[in-house]
């Protein structure tokens, strides 16, 4: 793959202007590869006039990068919320790369909420249940979480920063807002009735 590909690529995104363009699972990663190889070569060769070639494809590289995701993340988005306003599952999942889909089941299942415990609420003259947006997000997360021992909350207080166990500084944290804590804090904060824990509503 070269910069000729992805080049095809923009131009076959730009002009699907409601669908996505196929995309292999790895192509992320391929282009993260190229661009590591110009900066090796950038490193290792002298200021001549190969190397202000090379300086310029890319940087074209890069932008032509930033135009084919932002195209697609504007497709994502709204198929993502067909998917949540029709309850269906699309079949453009398939054309997705990993990252890709991980973003759209995101996206998605937290439309998902906001129809059900947001448009619903309303028209039932309750009040929106903001902490149950993320119902259909808490598996996804579970999914990412489960072996680093993590636990999803969302803070209803400010709370400035603090020091983990692991020396790491979390915070500020601010009201309405998701963080994926480390258990042993998680449990701290929510010991202070600052913050509520994510979770799935049974039945």
């Amino acid at each position: 793959m070269d910069i000729s590909d992805i080049f095809a690529v923009y131009e076959r995104e730009k002009r699907m202007k409601n669908k996505l363009e196929p995309l292999e699972e790895q192509f992320y990663k391929r282009v993260s590869d190229m661009i590591k190889r110009y900066k090796r070569f950038l490193e290792l060769g002298e200021e001549d006039e190969e190397h202000k070639r090379l300086k310029l494809e890319l940087e074209n590289l890069k932008e032509l990068i930033k135009q084919i995701v932002n195209i697609r993340l504007e497709k994502l988005i709204n198929l993502a919320l067909f998917e949540a306003k029709e309850n269906i599952k699309i079949a453009e999942r398939n054309d997705m790369t990993r990252e890709e889909r991980i973003l759209f089941d995101v996206v998605s299942a937290l439309l998902r909420g906001y129809y059900k415990h947001v448009l619903e609420n309303i028209f039932l003259g309750e009040p929106p249940e903001i902490n149950k947006l993320f119902e259909d997000v808490k598996p996804l997360m579970e999914k990412r979480t489960k072996r680093i021992n993590k636990v999803l909350v969302i803070f209803t207080k400010e709370f400035s920063q603090i020091v983990g166990p692991d020396g790491k500084i979390y915070g500020p944290f601010n009201p309405e807002e998701i963080y994926t804590l480390p258990k042993e804090i998680a449990k701290r904060m929510l010991s202070l009735n600052i913050c509520e824990e994510i979770k799935m509503r049974k039945g």
